[in-house]
């Protein structure tokens, strides 16, 4: 498995925010030129936290990535564990920091496994196997279990939606969340007994959905108060007989009664002698004698009848008001609604007749005062059923929407009570639905966990297993030899060699066996790379296996060495199944991309020549870098020549750069490399200028190449590190100058220059 792309890296020092273009990849020979100052330590630094496991400690905390693996998985900052396990190795400064002690000549230890112990070593190859397959099976087994326990978080978010979406109007459902579903799964089973009808689903809903208890009714279903004693009290006046008060003679005639009162009064008011009825003389002995029957007792009667014609007018209209007032059926709970609705007909039809009795008795009673209502265009009321009957029916009827009524009350006061036990029933009944889906995501959750468990457990064991076989047949004298005969390929003499010692680690000696110290920066690159180089076959690790990150191996090394170093590396590396180099050395650039590109005739697609594009926000205060694939004259020519010239004339011709960190020293060993054609003895460009003075005077801007060669710089394009002490105007004025010099001294060559690199829009 090798690395195939990086696909984003956001956060990371100049790597602000980076995202692959399409056809950016990395070959299993790839080479990325970048220059001083462009990223490429901490690219080196991402690529090394996935031999490290964790994010590089010199990266920022806040480095972000993804990086493509050749297996299609994609690799994130959230490392767990090296994802090439030991196939993957880094050479970067870290490396030799990590691996020397420079001040005490010392260095940490190579294993190579002696094959002196034919049976222990074949105990430690199967060991070894064992402990790879095992560690192999790993990252699936995280996986599983990693993506078990999504499905556990997406079945909880699922049902708590069922459960929310069914009454979503609920207080009781709107925050409903996965959390309460864990613990409603943690603490029961939910059996298929809990599920319910869709009847019974609606009505719970119903009443969830609420959002307030309905209105207790307040009102009594009896009688107005005194109705029911007025009709009796009325219905026996009525019975009692008028003639109670008098005489015997008049007793058929009680009809008569208040008539004859009437006329009685008539005559004495008016001392009338004779009947106005008869014309026959009415004495005063008769008159006395009427008058004994129409006494107080009789006026009380006639009183007692008016006031209770009076009182049955007042209850009536209170009769009336309790028809209007009962409550609707509407107003109660679903569940009494029905029946309710039966009750409050027929509590309508006694109470409408409950009135006409009530007309009747008033009638009745005026009747008996005064018997010519009879006579005078009065429809007489009937009454179809018997009081007491009217007024029991009424009572049963009332009786049968009280207790309705009490129990709408108690479910109004039991509100909350009664939506928490519908919430409880709507749980039930999906929590049931899904048990079986819960029950089946634990179970393979706890055998994936007791797999990784148990693999974990095989792991440590044959890692102890595997220490002591190493311990055993390690030889660490295998690797100093080793890196000694590479060390002396490299440097060319054994005035500098390893020696083991006893307690693993080497220590560096020169000739003679003193201690190796105050050792060249070319001799430290020379030695930590040969060391690095040694570790490819170490621990029995195998070279066709090998992904190999190696960053700048030339760094402070001289012409020669760079090419003993670059021979060394093809050599050793030329079986790994990937080689991904980092440099910002053009010449060694140079070197690398010319053989790649003799690979890429004898096995095409198996290159990739990348360079990192670092530019500068307009006013310089901010760089960002990018992977993209080489230029176009960096790929075709051998030196950087060309793409020099293209990018100072770029800036020349548009007047402004995004190159500001690289123009000045572009521009400076442009003109170094240009001046050892146009002034071959001349030791550098200040000299080829004096030379040239007469020609380019009044052509060009002097004084920004006077400044130019005045700034400091390394003289050489890898030094850009920081930025020259040049403002954007003086950059792009020496530019104009640098490429005007060029012009007025060699036009031919000018002209040539121009068509081979292109034109400038």
């Amino acid at each position: 498995m090798t690395i195939a792309k990086i696909n984003e890296v956001k956060n990371a020092g100049i790597w602000h925010d980076y995202t692959a273009p399409a056809d950016v990849h990395l070959a299993s020979r790839t080479l990325v030129f970048g220059f001083n100052g462009t990223g490429k330590t901490t690219l080196s630094r991402i690529l090394a936290s996935l031999e490290l496991g964790q994010i590089s400690p010199k990266l920022p905390s806040t480095t972000k990535f993804k990086i493509q693996l050749s297996d299609g998985k994609t690799v994130t900052e959230t490392l767990e564990q090296p994802p090439l396990g030991p196939n993957l190795l880094v050479f970067n400064t870290d490396f030799v920091e990590r691996s020397f002690n420079w001040d005490e000549s010392s260095s940490s230890g190579i294993v190579y496994i002696s094959e002196k112990e034919a049976g222990a070593k074949k105990a430690f190859d199967e060991c070894s196997e064992k402990l790879k397959q095992n560690k192999k099976t790993l990252p699936s087994l995280n996986t599983g279990i990693k993506a078990t326990e999504k499905s556990i978080r997406e079945f909880k978010t699922r049902v708590a939606r069922e459960i929310r979406e069914m009454t979503p109007t609920s207080i009781y459902t709107q925050s409903y969340d996965a959390r309460k579903i864990q613990g409603h799964y943690t603490k029961s089973s939910f059996g298929k007994n809990l599920s319910i009808s869709n009847e019974a689903l609606s009505h719970n809903q119903e009443i969830l959905s609420r959002r307030k208890p309905l209105d207790i009714i307040d009102f009594s279903f009896n009688l107005p108060s005194g109705l029911e004693s007025w009709l009796k009290e009325s219905q026996r006046l009525l019975e009692r007989s008028s003639s109670d008060l008098a005489v015997d003679a008049l007793a058929d005639y009680q009809d008569a009664l208040p008539w004859m009162k009437h006329g009685l009064d008539y005559h004495e008011d008016h001392e009338l002698e004779k009947c106005l009825l008869c014309d026959n003389l009415f004495p005063k002995q008769r008159r006395d004698f009427l008058k004994t029957i129409f006494t107080d007792a009789w006026k009380k009667v006639a009183d007692d009848l008016k006031n209770a014609a009076v009182a049955g007018e007042a209850h009536l209209e209170r009769l009336t008001l309790f028809y209007g007032n009962i409550p609707n059926p509407e107003k109660l709970s679903a569940e009494f609604r029905t029946e309710y609705e039966t009750g409050y007909k027929n509590l309508r039809t006694q109470t409408e007749k409950t009135g006409e009795a009530v007309k009747y008795l008033i009638f009745k009673l005026k009747e008996k005062i005064d018997s010519t209502l009879n006579t005078l265009g009065h429809s007489s009321p009937t009454l179809g059923e018997d009081i007491k009957d009217i007024i029991s029916d009424f009572g049963n009827q009332a009786s049968t929407l009280e207790n309705l009524a009490k129990s709408h009350n108690k479910k109004s006061e039991d509100f909350e009570k009664e939506q928490k036990s519908a919430l409880g029933i709507l749980e039930g009944h999906v929590l049931s639905a899904n048990q079986a889906t819960w029950d089946k995501l634990h179970s393979d959750l706890s055998e994936q966990k007791a797999n990784l468990a148990k693999t974990e457990e095989d792991i440590q064991k044959l890692d102890r297993q595997f220490e002591s076989l190493r311990n055993e047949l390690q030889d660490h004298g295998v690797a100093a030899e080793r890196l000694n005969a590479l060390l002396f390929s490299y440097l060319g003499h054994n005035n500098i060699y390893l020696t083991a010692e006893e307690a693993g680690g080497y220590k560096i000696s020169r000739a003679g066996g003193e201690p190796a110290l105050h050792l060249s920066e070319g001799e430290k690159t020379a030695i930590a790379f040969c060391f690095f180089l040694t570790t490819l076959e170490a621990e029995d690790k195998k070279l066709q296996d090998l992904t190999l990150i190696i960053d700048d191996p030339v760094s402070s090394l001289d012409t020669s060495a760079r090419t003993h170093a670059f021979s060394l590396l093809f050599r050793q590396t030329k079986k790994c199944a990937q080689l991904v180099l980092l440099t910002h050395n053009t010449s060694f650039m140079n070197m690398v991309k010319r053989e790649f590109q003799n690979l890429e005739h004898r096995e095409p697609n198996t290159i990739s020549l990348l360079s990192l594009d670092c530019r500068s926000s307009p006013d310089g205060s901010l760089r960002s870098t990018a992977l993209t694939k080489m230029h176009p004259l960096m790929v075709k020519h051998q030196s950087e020549y060309h793409y020099l010239f293209q990018l100072v004339r770029t800036a020349a011709v548009k007047d402004e750069t995004d190159y500001l960190y690289l123009l000045p020293n572009a521009t400076r060993k442009l003109l170094d490399i240009f001046t050892n054609f146009c002034s071959p003895g001349q030791p550098n460009f200040a000299a080829a200028l004096m030379e040239h003075h007469e020609t380019v005077n009044g052509k060009i801007d002097l004084k920004a190449l006077e400044r130019l060669i005045q700034i400091e710089s390394h003289g050489t394009i890898e030094g850009f590190g920081t930025l020259p002490d040049l403002t954007l105007r003086d950059a792009i004025g020496a530019a104009k100058a640098a490429i005007g010099f060029i012009e007025s001294v060699a036009k031919d060559h000018y002209r040539k220059m121009c068509r081979a690199c292109g034109s400038v829009d």
